[in-house]
């Protein structure tokens, strides 16, 4: 109701208010005029997860990747105002943070789908989501081998991916009783770290995926 609406529109005007505080910061006193550009990415983004906000669809595959393609822009803008240029590995590093998240959201609705399913009796042929959520991963380790092949990722970067690419396609589309979000959460914060550890790493090893100024 109303209590709720307030508490998140608080937490958005904190989220906002420091957003627009370092952004004024990065933009006037240290002259990165660059973001703007990211500006100009975000309103695409900005609309179309504002669509799915008011079909009430956030939750839907479509909506949090929406949503996930818009925070992940930190990537390209954080590699931006560190090293002052638009490089290809910048955007890279938007693409691979994309690939890496989108996989949690598949790998999550096929649980909560086992679960729901036993829940409320369906058919074992009602496993959609379990086979999706394979099939992405099938078409990541395609994706990451390109890239891999065309010199645009280090090992150690297609390394840091095997952890989820495992579990995603291990993902049972048998009926789950029981769903527990502690271990699931846990789950993907180890993970993420073992992404970004190996994905810096590989980075640092190759000194970049494609370091050609963009400019």
């Amino acid at each position: 109701g109303a209590k709720w609406i307030r508490r998140h529109l608080a937490w958005f005007c904190i989220y906002a208010g420091i957003s627009a505080g370092s952004f004024a910061v990065l933009y006037f006193h240290y002259q990165v005029k660059g973001l703007k550009i990211f500006g100009l990415l975000g309103i695409p983004i900005i609309l179309s997860f504002g669509y799915f906000v008011r079909r009430k669809e956030v939750r839907t595959v479509s909506g949090e990747i929406a949503g996930i393609v818009g925070l992940t822009m930190t990537g390209p803008m954080a590699y931006y105002v560190a090293t002052g240029e638009f490089q290809a590995v910048g955007f890279w590093l938007w693409i691979l943070c994309i690939l890496y998240f989108v996989s949690s959201i598949f790998y999550v609705k096929a649980v909560v789908q086992s679960v729901v399913r036993l829940r409320s009796k369906l058919p074992s042929n009602s496993a959609g989501m379990a086979i999706a959520c394979r099939f992405y991963h099938l078409g990541m380790i395609v994706i990451l081998l390109l890239l891999w092949i065309l010199r645009q990722l280090p090992p150690l970067g297609v390394l840091a991916f095997v952890p989820i690419l495992i579990r995603g396609l291990c993902v049972s589309s048998k009926s789950q009783s029981r769903l527990d979000f502690a271990i699931i959460g846990w789950s993907e914060v180890g993970y993420s770290i073992f992404f970004a550890l190996f994905l810096i790493g590989g980075l640092r090893a190759s000194q970049g995926l494609s370091a050609i100024p963009l400019r």
